[in-house]
């Protein structure tokens, strides 16, 4: 007896041009990431000592390296849904997807900064803001909110439904942006704890 899976994503085994094309941009981006990382030395924690805006364009590289692996499954069903401009559409998408993600760096910083100036300040404070963060991290993990994101990402079909049969630029920036969107609601407590 085989049994289906129950609300299952696209496979690996579906990834096709436009989405081999997202793994090697990624791959790129790691090189990217490790030659960048290398150049600054030292500790790396909070801002790492960078404006909001050098820190915006390497957070902006590092999501599309860890960001873009994550969107080629989906990407891979998605282009096969239409038969015009698969590489165009698939541009327009991950742009979308991934302005959300370097947008979520403006907050990041906040943090970070944030983060810095309470522990030279205050390290003893410190202790307590990081434990009372957990603390919420951790109820926004149980929350139907939270598992409700966690569904549309990892199973991005009903914006295949939805979305699919669209047409121009715009479209796919938007599909990329709410696609974006539900994968960040999904991630945006762990990253605060890695903050």
């Amino acid at each position: 007896m085989t049994t289906a899976r129950t609300g299952a994503g696209p496979s690996w085994r579906s990834v096709n041009a436009p989405s081999a094309a997202l793994l090697a941009l990624a791959a790129v981006a790691w090189v990217a990431v490790v030659v960048s990382a290398r150049s600054m030395g030292g500790t790396m924690a909070g801002t790492m000592g960078l404006s909001l805006g050098a820190f915006t364009l390497v957070w902006a590289l590092m999501m599309t390296a860890m960001m873009l692996p994550t969107i080629a499954p989906f990407v891979a069903l998605y282009t096969r849904t239409f038969t015009d401009d698969a590489a165009g559409r698939t541009v327009a998408l991950a742009c979308g997807y991934l302005l959300v993600w370097t947008a979520a760096a403006l907050p990041a910083y906040a943090l970070a900064a944030l983060a810095e100036s309470i522990v030279s300040a205050r390290p003893a404070a410190a202790t307590g803001v990081a434990a009372a963060l957990f603390a919420v991290v951790g109820v926004y993990q149980l929350t139907p909110l939270k598992e409700r994101c966690l569904a549309r990402c990892r199973s991005p079909l009903g914006l295949l439904f939805a979305y699919g049969s669209g047409r121009g630029r715009l479209h796919d920036v938007r599909v990329g942006l709410r696609h974006g969107g539900f994968c960040l609601a999904c991630c945006w407590a762990l990253m605060t704890v890695l903050v």
